[in-house]
């Protein structure tokens, strides 16, 4: 019989360790969604000096965004051609940093807004348990569990769908944008420039304001390609405009999510809070 299990076991194993093996990326891949981890980013932006300054090859980057195999290609341009590390490290410190605080922000309404979902559903399982246990009422816990689980995961949907809407071509113009100004001084030449960076592509969005930002990068790709003119100034324009974009579009998205995360606490959280109260008035009429 042990010989059995242990059989059963290995070819459970052999057999369904591709199912388990794309289930485990497949759940990565919806935490990393939600957003990339700050605590990262501070750890790179701490390294790169050393990284740059130093023979660089021993240090260990953390992943976050493009930014880390950015540091690489920069790292092996710069051995390349001997850029000096100050240039490299102004032009990173100053973007990393703002994209830090700007991946902070956004988790912070998650996290704040799932710790208001903790208090409320303690309070009516705190409000549950005396009530059943002091008054007895016969209440079912089922109903209101299965409402705050669903407000739960609901709230989760509308995050990333919301986050994903408000931002996701506006990160990857930013991202567009920032590797061709970094990578335009350092050596490489235009063809590499380009691809690598995707200035001279569409970005094919229905976001107006996204797409006028992007058609003007495509315009000084174009510029830069054609008559070799310096447009460093405008770059730098261009990206100040997209990280203003991306503040105006966090603040709209704070309120937009306000409003969805107040419908959730009334709808999956207090409701559920009013039907054990309702219980408890309909026992305590009974008991008369």
């Amino acid at each position: 019989m042990d010989l059995a299990i242990l059989f059963l076991l290995i070819a459970l194993g052999f057999l369904g360790h591709g199912k388990f093996e794309q289930a485990l990326y497949g759940s990565l891949a919806i935490y990393r969604s939600f957003g990339h981890s700050p605590k990262n980013g501070r750890e790179l932006k701490l390294r790169l000096r050393d990284f740059f300054s130093g023979p660089g090859d021993s240090i260990f980057l953390p992943q976050y965004k493009f930014f880390n195999p950015l540091c690489l290609e920069l790292r092996e341009q710069q051995l390349k051609h001997g850029v000096g590390s100050s240039a490299v490290l102004g032009c990173l410190r100053k973007w990393l940093t703002e994209d830090i605080q700007f991946e902070e922000k956004a988790q912070s309404i998650l996290k704040n807004s799932l710790a208001q979902f903790g208090v409320l559903s303690s309070f009516t399982w705190i409000f549950y348990l005396n009530a059943k246990y002091s008054l007895g009422i016969k209440s079912t816990w089922l109903l209101f569990t299965c409402l705050q689980v669903s407000g739960f995961f609901s709230f989760l949907f509308f995050y990333r769908s919301q986050k994903k809407k408000h931002f996701s071509f506006l990160e990857e113009l930013f991202e567009r944008a920032f590797l061709f100004k970094t990578l335009k001084p350092v050596g490489m030449s235009v063809g590499e420039v380009l691809l690598r960076s995707k200035a001279d592509q569409i970005l094919d969005t229905k976001d107006k304001q996204i797409s006028k930002l992007a058609s003007e990068l495509l315009r000084l790709s174009q510029r830069w390609t054609s008559s070799g003119e310096q447009i460093d100034k405008e770059l730098e324009e261009l990206l100040g405009e997209v990280s203003f974009l991306r503040d105006e579009r966090r603040r709209k998205f704070e309120l937009k999510l306000g409003g969805i995360r107040f419908i959730h606490m009334v709808v999956f959280y207090l409701f559920g809070y009013l039907l054990v109260t309702l219980s408890l008035i309909r026992q305590l009429a009974l008991s008369y």
